[in-house]
């Protein structure tokens, strides 16, 4: 009997002894948890964000609101709280991000029993009123849209699908596309021409026209940061302005070294690629090489270029760019003044002057553009900045008569050939489309 109870009084003594060891425990893991919940800073805990998530939803931001939750939902408790999930479901609905709380709902199911029943409910009310949309956009074009008014087909009876219609509707017209996944609710939908036709439980593809969605030149300096300023198209049609300084450096040709002319612009953008093609016309005043007192021989010789450029659009900011390109330049020069010989047939008389004859042509030009996107995108102003030089030749051939002069030919050119440089500027606006 002594001994029995001298087991019972040392298995009292074992067990109280851990439980006096056992409470420095759990105070010690309890402090180690609380540690590491202050490492999470406040606003980014599931309490602040869920308050945050319900006073924004009182002051009607909506969109906000359900940021909030699905923030507050992602973090652990709030990932196991089914009340997180049932209030984003709620909210999301109010904010028209339909896809947002079919989740939500779809969560709550199997965590909230007790509301299961409830969220089934709104789960298949969501699923059989509304359909989803992948909207379709042009090759190098990214959303946000333009403004656009959408026109819609259907029967609608719910009032709470209806004002979220309308509210959808007003946000397009104002605002635009902004995301490329949408659910609307069950109908046929039509804007620029585009339609679709929304059906519950499909995903139905609409293809946006050009005309409403903005090209956004992907230039090198945006490559990791924000989106360019829109602009609207690839295409660009410009013209510009143009002064030239410069000459033939031998004084081969009677020229003066100034150059005034416009420039009639077409380009194509691929991505950060600018092709363009150029129509210059100009005019260069020319003088004799020889001393000429009467200025018989001064005019003005008249040309006539194209040019084939290929460059590459560097950002500088959101709208502002810089454009560095090279291209190849052909055409007419115009009537120059050249040293010739030639002999009046009637007369045989020798004449050692100049001659006014034709030349042409061709070489390459390296320049650089800076450009500002004006308004809503349509519109660029331009500045350039370009060096280039041309190797010209006089295509004549000996015996053949000058021009206005039936009697007399020509014997020799003196410089049938010759290189023209010279500095050029630019500047002019562009229309995108």
């Amino acid at each position: 009997m002594t001994s029995c109870f001298s087991r019972s009084v040392s298995l009292l003594t074992a067990v109280a002894a851990l439980g006096l060891v056992g409470v420095p425990f759990a105070e010690a893991q309890e402090k180690r948890t609380s540690r590491i919940l202050e490492t999470v800073p406040e606003e980014e805990s599931y309490t602040f964000l869920a308050r945050q998530g319900a006073l924004l939803f009182d002051y009607g931001k909506f969109n906000e609101a359900t940021e909030s939750f699905v923030k507050a939902c992602a973090t652990r408790q709030g990932a196991a709280d089914p009340d997180c999930w049932r209030r984003l479901g709620t909210v999301a609905t109010r904010s028209g991000q339909i896809g947002v709380a079919i989740d939500a709902w779809t969560t709550v199911i199997p965590k909230d029993p007790d509301r299961a029943e409830v969220a089934s409910r709104e789960l298949k009310r969501l699923q059989s009123s509304f359909g989803q949309v992948q909207l379709i956009v042009p090759p190098e074009r990214t959303l946000p849209s333009g403004q656009a008014s959408v026109e819609y087909e259907g029967l609608l009876i719910d009032p709470a699908i209806k004002a979220h219609l309308k509210g959808a509707l007003q946000d397009i017209k104002r605002e635009g596309f902004a995301r490329a996944d949408l659910w609307l609710p069950l109908g046929t939908y039509t804007v620029a021409g585009s339609s679709v036709i929304v059906e519950a439980g499909k995903i139905a593809d609409w293809v946006l026209p050009p005309s409403l969605v903005p090209y956004r030149p992907r230039a090198f300096g945006l490559a990791n940061g924000p989106t360019a300023l829109p602009v609207a198209g690839p295409w660009e049609f410009g013209g510009a302005l143009e002064l030239g300084s410069g000459g033939t450096p031998d004084g081969s040709v009677g020229s003066l070294p100034i150059t005034v002319g416009a420039q009639l612009r077409l380009a194509r953008h691929v991505g950060p690629m600018r092709i363009e093609g150029r129509l210059r016309v100009g005019a260069t005043p020319s003088a004799s090489l020889q001393e000429d007192p009467g200025g018989q021989r001064s005019a003005t010789s008249g040309q006539l270029l194209g040019q084939l450029d290929l460059g590459v659009d560097l950002a500088l900011n959101a709208s502002a760019y810089l454009t560095p390109h090279v291209g190849f330049v052909g055409g007419s020069m115009g009537n120059l003044l050249v040293g010739c010989i030639s002999e009046n047939e009637a007369s045989e008389t020798v004449y050692l002057g100049e001659c006014r004859l034709a030349g042409l042509g061709f070489g390459g030009q390296a320049g650089v553009d800076i450009w500002w996107v004006l308004g809503a995108g349509r519109a660029s102003l331009r500045m350039g900045l370009a060096g280039e030089t041309l190797g010209g030749i006089v295509p004549v051939a000996a015996g053949r008569a000058l021009k206005g002069e039936t009697d007399t030919r020509l014997i020799r050119v003196d410089s049938s050939r010759f290189v023209w440089v010279r500095g050029l500027f630019d500047i002019g606006v562009s229309v995108r489309f």
